[in-house]
């Protein structure tokens, strides 16, 4: 990646799904910086991420950020990952490989 961007700078945190408060070792400077964020759910306040553009969601819904201030008071995208966990995917393949023509996969997703 370094490479095809290298004035990247990429922060990583394991943070157990559960976890309530954002990690305490990441600088207000890094969080001033950040562009881009993977997350389950928890959210640092709009004021802290003013360079914030793009949340990554791990989970498939958004409702959990829905009345965050960073969700309902920015322009910040937010995007899911909907239709891309195993359990989805698997399917997908399954009713694909049950059709000869791909048409059950393209008529349940509203392709002709």
């Amino acid at each position: 990646m370094r490479s095809a961007v290298p004035h990247i700078r990429i922060e990583k945190r394991e943070i157990d799904r559960n976890a309530t408060e954002l990690p305490t070792d990441i600088s207000p400077g890094t969080w001033r910086d950040v562009t881009a964020l993977f997350t389950w759910k928890l959210l640092p306040p709009k004021e802290l991420v003013p360079s914030l553009q793009y949340v990554q969601l791990l989970s498939a819904g958004c409702n959990h950020v829905m009345g965050t201030s960073l969700f309902d008071e920015t322009d910040v995208a937010f995007c899911t990952a909907n239709g891309v966990h195993p359990w989805v995917l698997s399917q997908k393949y399954r009713e694909r490989r049950n059709s000869t023509d791909g048409s059950d996969l393209k008529s349940q997703n509203g392709f002709s």
